[in-house]
């Protein structure tokens, strides 16, 4: 099986290594009763396997690629949502209120990193982390807000129990999110160890091959 090649993506390169190890099945099938390895790891029912198990790997792969995808932009509009909801707090309160202030600016300073750092798929352990804190930068301008005797908005959603509400939204969406990205990471992994198998029993049947008397050595 042939070295990645640097300048393709990860996907074109694993099309290669699926599309290699069928080729290879195909040729010591064509061998018949010749292609007769001791080693049960070898045998064609065992490489069958390895390609099913592989392709539907692959398959359960994309899948949850799709779900984390999908969960990762419905939490960046969460996150827009409650930076727009914390801006209108900024401007409708004309207090200098020091833990207001102060909960207001750690906010938006976290959401801005998540923003510029937050991809679809890509999502990193520091844009959880950083999560994590927008969720506490949050809950601690909510803290703030109730401390303000005088803050009744009018707007509905500026109220402290529909903030407190969007707070919890944001928390469900953010644990699917986490469960997406956990569940996507460990079958990327199993992938890459079924494919780092397939490699290595790829070059188990080259060389049983290359034992072989008469024109399989060619092949």
């Amino acid at each position: 099986m042939k070295h990645q090649k640097k300048s393709l993506s990860e996907e074109e390169n694993t099309i290669i290594q699926m599309n290699e190890f069928r080729e290879m099945i195909s040729i010591c099938v064509i061998f018949g009763d010749l292609y007769n390895p001791g080693n049960e790891e070898l045998k064609i029912e065992n490489l069958h396997n390895i390609e099913a198990l592989a392709t539907e790997k692959l398959k359960e792969l994309k899948n949850k690629k799709e779900i984390l995808s999908a969960a990762t932009e419905v939490r960046i509009r969460e996150f827009k949502e409650m930076t727009r909801l914390t801006s209108r707090i900024m401007d409708l309160l004309e207090v200098q209120e020091k833990e207001l202030v102060i909960a207001g600016n750690e906010f938006f300073q976290t959401s801005s990193v998540i923003f510029s750092s937050e991809k679809t798929v890509n999502v990193s352990a520091d844009v959880m982390r950083l999560s994590h804190a927008n969720f506490n930068n949050f809950n601690h301008l909510i803290i703030s807000l109730q401390q303000i005797k005088n803050y009744d908005p009018d707007e509905k959603e500026l109220t402290i129990f529909s903030l407190q509400d969007k707070l919890h939204q944001l928390e469900e969406k953010n644990s699917l999110l986490i469960m997406a990205y956990t569940s996507y990471y460990t079958t990327l992994n199993e992938k890459d160890n079924i494919l780092k198998r397939m490699s290595a029993v790829f070059g188990k049947v080259g060389q049983y091959l290359k034992s072989m008397p008469g024109d399989a050595s060619t092949h």
